[in-house]
């Protein structure tokens, strides 16, 4: 919603995604999901997937004058309200 929202008010945004987001990020988000997992092998593929979220995407994207929407910050948002 936020993504459309900015994209109609003309300004440009990127529209990105946790866990995932990255080519590597959609191959971690795949065994989390498909593979049974203990508790710990997960958290640590999150993290994985997380490190290759901030530097592939985040760290470029906070250089320029783009507006980034995360699922994480829409859901926080979205359970404020």
């Amino acid at each position: 919603m936020l993504y459309q929202y900015l994209l109609k008010q003309n300004i440009e945004a990127v529209k990105t995604r946790e866990i995932g987001g990255t080519q590597e990020g959609e191959k971690i988000r795949d065994i989390i999901i498909h593979e049974n997992l203990n508790n710990i092998s997960a958290l640590l593929l999150v993290m994985a997937a997380r490190n290759e979220h901030l530097s592939q995407l985040i760290d470029m994207m906070i250089q320029l004058p783009l507006i980034n929407q995360m699922k994480r910050i829409y859901e926080w948002i979205k359970y404020i309200s």
